[in-house]
């Protein structure tokens, strides 16, 4: 149980049971709404996926020029990185393993 938001020790004046009452009965129904209000967030939560955190991550293959390594990259990370480059411009990486430069790996190598 929470703490009441005041201390009787700091009350002044006359002592007003029915006012002490009052604030300790609104103190308890505020919690009680804080309560609710929580569980009625978690269960939205978990209802939903509202920040996609279970939406499948579409990954793309890079390889490495020069140790011919193969990375996963996300595909939202390529994104980020299309934000400079012109239309059709390929975009390179640094490899992992070896600091070489990483392309995207295509399947067929006429591409």
């Amino acid at each position: 149980m929470t703490q009441p938001s005041f201390n009787l020790y700091q009350l002044k004046g006359d002592f007003n049971l029915n006012s002490l009452s009052i604030q300790l009965a609104a103190t308890c129904m505020s919690n009680k709404k804080k309560e609710e209000r929580l569980e009625d967030l978690l269960a939205w939560l978990e209802e939903e996926d509202p920040f996609g955190l279970n939406d499948p991550i579409e990954l793309v293959s890079f390889v490495c020029t020069k140790c011919k390594q193969i990375d996963e990259v996300p595909a939202y990370i390529i994104d980020e990185f299309m934000v400079d480059k012109r239309p059709g411009e390929a975009v390179s990486l640094e490899c992992p393993y070896c600091n070489g430069e990483m392309f995207e790996a295509k399947d067929d190598p006429s591409e």
